[in-house]
């Protein structure tokens, strides 16, 4: 399978870009959150690890402060007491809000990723916004992918990249990760028009995904805040 095209990078179209990618990056960092969520692990191992933690914390405050009023004279002296107890007493109340205090963090969740996933974007096109406006030229040979960059008349070979995996497709750039769980893109390409890249994407047998709208993205936000209350 051979493909050769240009495209012109400007602003406008690195601002398209930035937004397809971005709602990616959230749809890919959310199923992560629910694969976490519904794991075997959190399900029944975190539970567990707090009670024991709670019993610890207990356990470990009455020791102390029994400790205190009897005043032991084998306990040694860099152990500070009167330190110790206060502490367990934390450690109980964290371990005893936890769900409350999980959800809480649940309840800033959006915000927060929204945030993180602007930043991962902004990395990923900080080169582009650089050089911008130039030219890239994307050819692909077998499943070989180079991108060559003009900038003032000057070619370079910016990447080749051997193409696997899963591609999200959006009007202008696709977005490529190595399997449908990954949540961090090794591969973008620049395009005005889709059609002869998914063409050549689907020859290579990479399965090809449409890009999320807001609101659907809206809606996996409230799956994510229910899963956690």
């Amino acid at each position: 399978m051979k493909l050769n095209y240009e495209v012109e990078v400007t602003a406008e179209l690195i601002a398209g870009a930035s937004n397809e990618l971005l709602r990616i990056l959230i749809q890919q960092t959310l199923a992560y959150h629910q694969r976490w969520h519904s794991s075997w692990f959190a399900k029944k191992v975190i539970p567990i690890l707090r009670y024991l933690g709670l019993i610890a914390s207990l356990l470990g405050f009455i020791t102390t402060v029994v400790f205190l009023v009897l005043g032991p004279r084998w306990c040694p002296a860099w152990v500070n007491l009167s330190l110790m107890a206060p502490l367990f007493f934390i450690f109980i109340l964290i371990f005893y809000f936890l769900p409350a205090i999980q959800a809480k963090i649940v309840k800033s969740t959006k915000s927060n990723l929204v945030k993180q996933c602007q930043k991962r974007v902004a990395r990923h096109m900080s080169k582009a916004h650089r050089l911008q406006p130039y030219t890239a030229e994307y050819m692909l040979k077998g499943n070989l992918l180079t991108c060559f960059r003009c900038v003032d008349d000057d070619w370079k070979v910016y990447f080749f990249k051997k193409l696997s995996g899963v591609a999200f497709q959006g009007d202008s750039v696709t977005v490529v990760f190595k399997k449908h769980t990954s949540i961090h893109p090794y591969l973008l390409v620049f395009h005005h028009n889709s059609k002869m890249l998914r063409s050549a994407l689907e020859h290579l047998n990479l399965a090809i995904c449409l890009i999320p709208s807001d609101l659907e993205i809206n809606k996996l936000f409230e799956l994510d805040g229910s899963r956690n209350n």
